[in-house]
């Protein structure tokens, strides 16, 4: 594992519109790259509007046909889940009918009533215009995804998330994605956009460069008939305490509008946001399907079928 990593180089929206072979290069050593200016002022805007849209009607929604009941959603630390809270947000079927809607989650924290996050089909809704022409038109995107080895994805699952600002909201305990979305073989991306600033001042993500070398530490498994989730660790990895061992994480400094692009064994995490400002973003994860197994341990079942193209 790499210590006291530079900040990360940015490459600009002609490396991926070109299949540029140096952010190739850089993905498959660092598991990440900076997209520099990734959406148009125009896109940004409506992107916002987006999600502004989705927390009106996500709420609405949750009034109108679930008598405004809250699920909670935290970080769950595997090797401590038992002790954690007993309720498993993962087998609640709002939670687990969210993969083709746009549901309201909150925040687990005492005494604060506010939104961890919105998703998880958020690129399926037609309400949503912006957020579906960047999974499904945008040119740059598709390229990065041909050039790393992918034929035939998907997007699994959009999530907004607002991060909050003065303490309203938890910690992301470092974490792979590849956890909560696993297949065989392993093939989850991760693209992030920055909706305002995201500095260290403002609780940004912090990541491990290279620890996409790393075997996939857990797997989340979900039994949807007796509604239950354990967490199967897999291989012997040690990923090293944010809070203990800070020296081996790079912070992941954008600005609005840019992305971060990285694999799904990306370790990752984020502290709580204790500036005056909030720091929203917007996260899609996207597997392959060509001669892939998608378990049906997986929580979100069953995928979508929108695939962004198709090579055969």
């Amino acid at each position: 594992m790499q210590t006291e990593s530079p900040p990360l180089f940015p490459f600009p929206p002609s490396a991926i519109e070109n299949s540029s072979e140096q952010a190739v290069n850089s993905y498959n050593r660092d598991g990440i790259i900076y997209l520099k200016t990734f959406l148009s002022e125009a896109d940004l805007k409506g992107l916002r509007e987006d999600t502004n849209r989705a927390i009106e009607q996500s709420e609405k929604e949750l009034k109108k046909n679930w008598e405004s009941r809250r699920v909670y959603f935290y970080s769950k630390n595997p090797a401590g889940a038992s002790s954690e809270l007993k309720s498993d947000y993962v087998v609640d079927p709002y939670f687990l009918s969210s993969g083709d809607k746009a549901h309201v989650f909150y925040e687990a924290t005492d005494n604060i009533d506010s939104i961890n996050r919105i998703g998880h089909g958020l690129h399926l809704r037609k309400g949503y215009p912006t957020i579906r022409k960047i999974v499904y038109e945008h040119s740059g995107l598709k390229n990065l995804l041909k050039n790393i080895g992918l034929r035939r994805p998907i997007c699994q699952l959009s999530v907004y998330i607002p991060k909050h600002a003065q303490e309203a909201g938890s910690d992301v305990r470092p974490h792979q994605e590849s956890t909560f979305a696993y297949t065989e073989p392993a093939s989850v991306q991760v693209l992030w956009i920055a909706l305002e600033d995201a500095m260290i001042e403002y609780a940004c993500m912090w990541g491990i460069l290279g620890s996409n070398r790393m075997p996939l530490k857990y797997v989340s498994r979900v039994d949807h008939r007796l509604k239950k989730r354990h967490f199967e660790q897999i291989h012997a990895v040690t990923i090293p305490d944010f809070d203990l061992e800070r020296k081996y994480y790079t912070p992941l400094e954008v600005q609005a509008g840019d992305a971060v692009f990285f694999h799904g064994n990306f370790v990752h995490c984020s502290p709580v946001n204790s500036s005056s400002r909030g720091r929203p973003a917007i996260s899609f994860q996207f597997i392959e399907t060509a001669n892939t197994h998608y378990p049906e341990t997986n929580w979100l079942q069953p995928p979508n079928r929108e695939t962004l193209f198709d090579l055969k």
